[in-house]
């Protein structure tokens, strides 16, 4: 079953608010129970773990301030933007941009895959 641009929207946007607000148990219901997530060379399994993800992104105060394109293959919902965070920061980095793509089944993500656009670390302005 395939994504439509609508929908595609529609799941960025709702994803988003509740990542922004912090809302934990509102991100995780976008996820099925058993899915899956890799970012580098990380990959975590079920809800446990999605749940431990999303409160280490929110404790780093990570943020997405820039989405740069949305589409849709399928059932892959590809977003392309910047983030932030507390822990970035830490280490000079102002934003990086990346892709996520998630897969989308029955109306659920099963699978989603995080990484770094090439050469997309901006360091933060010399102190």
């Amino acid at each position: 079953m395939s994504v439509t641009d609508a929908e595609a929207g529609e799941f960025v946007r709702a994803y988003l608010d509740a990542f922004s607000s912090r809302n934990l148990d509102q991100c995780v219901s976008f996820y099925q129970s058993n899915a899956g997530m890799t970012f580098g060379p990380v990959h975590i399994q079920g809800m446990n773990e999605l749940t431990r993800w999303h409160q280490a992104r929110f404790a780093a105060n990570a943020s997405v301030v820039q989405i740069d394109e949305v589409s849709v293959d399928n059932d892959v919902i590809r977003v392309q933007g910047k983030m932030t965070s507390k822990r970035l920061k830490t280490w000079r980095i102002h934003t990086i941009s990346g892709v996520g793509e998630f897969t989308v089944k029955d109306g659920k993500v099963s699978e989603v895959r995080f990484r770094m656009t090439p050469l997309s670390v901006v360091p933060s302005a010399s102190i």
